[in-house]
């Protein structure tokens, strides 16, 4: 594996066995050699914890009611300049403006308006939840969980121990739920392309001193609620990056619970 460039293509995504993805959830199972991060643009504690969809096809009044390629983001920022953190969904629609379609879509229910990014379009959730600051020296007390039509609902789902932040959207906006089949989970840059940088600093990041890992464990269950099998799937959809390199990933499909592991380091 490419080293001191995990994510944006170079990760591992859990890969449910069969049918759909109703939750996906993470979090850093084990971490040792950690002394800091810095965003590789921001600088100090800025990251991000993703929890991402795989694209697929959706067609919603969202979407102009057209064929697009959709993709969803279940994200926690961490934002020291405001000594806070924010979790939000964002949402994607991949290479949309193209042939015909010159413009974003107009309608946006519980979203904000789309905004173009090159040919893509995309919006976040327009509720949102401010969290207190969130360290990385403690990434082994955070979970992040993504859900689909949960009640009704698309949730995003930060915790913290045992408190919990949560930001809830009608699953109408893309309807995630009929195309969610696998899952990428990882502590990245702040957005924008960018990247967490593990002991180090710089854009681009300068190599992790010491010996850092962090090792990820990710969860699936189906629309059922269902703890159910993975498989270990190489690529990912995040834009965004850690400094450190991908190992190898095992999955656990007995006995239960279900879930798929691995280190970066």
């Amino acid at each position: 594996m490419t080293p001191f460039s995990v994510g944006n293509g170079n990760d591992w995504e859990a890969k449910i066995s069969s049918g759909h993805i109703g939750e996906s959830q993470g979090y850093i199972s084990a971490m040792t050699g950690f002394s800091s991060e810095a965003d590789s643009v921001l600088g100090t504690n800025y990251y991000s914890i993703q929890d991402n969809s795989n694209t697929w096809t959706c067609n919603t009044s969202d979407t102009g009611n057209v064929n697009a390629d959709c993709w969803e983001q279940f994200i926690f920022a961490n934002d020291p300049g405001s000594s806070s953190g924010l979790v939000l969904i964002q949402y994607w629609l991949i290479g949309y403006v193209s042939g015909t379609i010159t413009a974003c879509p107009t309608t946006h229910t519980g979203i904000t308006s789309w905004v173009q990014s090159g040919t893509s379009c995309y919006a976040d959730s327009s509720v949102t939840y401010t969290t207190p600051q969130e360290n990385p020296s403690s990434l082994t007390s955070y979970q992040q969980k993504g859900y689909a039509d949960l009640s009704g609902n698309d949730e995003a789902v930060f915790c913290h121990t045992t408190t919990c932040y949560a930001v809830a959207v009608a699953y109408t906006v893309l309807d995630l739920a009929a195309g969610w089949t696998y899952a990428e989970w990882n502590v990245l840059g702040d957005g924008g392309g960018d990247a967490a940088c593990i002991n180090g600093s710089g854009s681009p990041c300068s190599g992790p001193t010491g010996s850092p890992s962090l090792t990820v464990e990710q969860y699936l269950y189906n629309s059922a609620g269902t703890n159910t099998a993975s498989s270990c799937l190489s690529g990912g959809t995040s834009g965004e990056t850690n400094s450190l390199t991908l190992g190898s990933c095992s999955a656990i499909v007995s006995p239960a619970p279900y879930y798929m592991y691995f280190a970066m380091t």
